[in-house]
């Protein structure tokens, strides 16, 4: 009998192959580690030309990815599936046999399917699901770098009480490191890749910029979007899509402050022109503008 989620909002009948209708560990099959981790199979079995509405139904928003429906508690989701296709007569789909040989001799040049057993493997990936048809992964990295102090107006403290100017020929350069984070998103399964994806990158957070599932906030003007990798991916239902990654750099300092040695303490500050006009480094933009739709 089909084991389909509550509701049943599958489109395609199929049925899931158990231990009777077929060899040991068919189907379900459930791994258990004592890190706590746990993965499961399952095989179903559907017509060949609903195979790939089945899988994108069950793995694919917006009616997927299904909670392994044996132990829903577990959380695990539909994360990958593979098919083996099975002939409308003999191994080879009206393919007859050499006596003697276990050769099949196919009787035209194209196999003909008329079930598939479909493998799909259940786990947990940090994703997260949108209403619509794609999902996004995010992780953050650490970052750093480092921007040199002038030396025109220092000086060392002597032992003596006298101060020493720095900047003469032969005097070692100063550098203040800056400590922040990489913060990248990568969306799976979009149709079409936003132009702001082009236009905006250099651009910082015109508004305050939350995560999706790491519970970070990012405030105005301290969120860097640097750049974009895109490239062709398909779908588990076998749709042309996208995969998009967005780069973004957040550090604690705004991006549009420079560091002003000359201020009593040092300090982060804005820089102005002549007619009292900030200088902009980094333009602000409205970076959602580079979600999908």
């Amino acid at each position: 009998m089909p084991i389909p989620p509550p509701g049943n909002p599958y489109s395609v009948d199929f049925t899931e192959l158990s231990f009777k209708e077929g060899p040991p560990g068919k189907s379900p099959l459930e791994h258990y580690r004592i890190d706590g981790s746990f993965h499961a199979v399952r095989v179903l079995k559907c017509l060949w030309h609903d195979r790939l509405t089945l899988i994108e139904e069950i793995a694919c928003p917006p009616i997927g990815p299904e909670v392994y429906p044996h132990n829903r508690s577990t959380g695990a989701i539909a994360l990958a599936a593979s098919v083996v296709g099975i002939p409308k007569s003999g191994p080879l789909g009206g393919g007859t046999y050499v006596p003697g040989t276990m050769v099949p001799i196919p009787t035209s040049n194209e196999i003909e399917y008329e079930y598939a057993e479909i493998t799909i493997s259940y786990g947990f990936l940090n994703i997260y699901f949108t209403g619509s048809n794609f999902f996004i992964l995010e992780q953050i990295r650490p970052w750093s770098t480092s921007i040199p102090v002038p030396t025109g107006k220092l000086v060392w403290d002597a032992n003596d009480g006298e101060r020493v100017r720095l900047g003469g020929a032969g005097d070692q350069s100063f550098y203040k490191d800056i400590m922040g984070t990489e913060y990248e998103v990568t969306f799976y399964n979009i149709n079409l890749v936003p132009p702001s994806a082009l236009l905006l990158q250099g651009c910082c957070n015109q508004y305050m910029v939350g995560s999706l599932t790491l519970g970070l906030t990012f405030a105005k003007e301290y969120l860097l979007y640097k750049h974009f990798l895109m490239g062709r991916t398909i779908s588990m239902g076998g749709r042309p899509t996208w995969k998009l990654s967005y780069t973004f750099v957040w550090r604690p300092i705004p991006w549009n402050k420079q560091w002003n040695v000359r201020a009593d303490p040092s300090a982060w500050q804005n820089i102005y022109i002549d007619d009292g006009s900030q200088v902009i480094f980094h333009e602000l933009a409205d970076l959602m503008l580079l979600y999908p739709v």
